[in-house]
């Protein structure tokens, strides 16, 4: 990825948003967007979250992308679960659950 392209989303200096819902909408939009323009790339996500997000893992299987998500161990089985109930291989998608403590536990194992 190109690191010296300017990206407004991600500036620190960019003020709150008013409205959460649609900020958290347009972040996902531009992260899909960045995995499209990456295809093969690597992709660690630190807190996989309560919501599936079918289109970015469909992405994610699309464009060989390949994933780590760390989390607890039964957000991580519900995710796998997700995968397979939309039909979504997971050749290169790997999630990582620890049963308590923090993801410092996941980032260990995976150095």
């Amino acid at each position: 990825m190109n690191s010296a392209r300017y990206d407004v989303l991600f500036d620190g200096s960019h003020p709150l948003p008013s409205d959460y819902r649609a900020y958290r909408q347009s972040v996902h939009a531009r992260l899909v967007q960045i995995l499209r323009q990456n295809p093969g790339c690597s992709f660690l996500e630190i807190g996989v979250g309560p919501t599936f997000r079918e289109e970015r893992f469909r992405t994610i299987d699309e464009f060989d992308i390949r994933y780590v998500g760390l989390d607890f161990e039964h957000v991580c089985a519900q995710r796998q679960a997700d995968l397979a109930a939309a039909g979504i291989g997971d050749r290169n998608i790997t999630f990582l659950g620890n049963p308590s403590g923090t993801y410092l536990f996941n980032l260990i194992r995976l150095a």
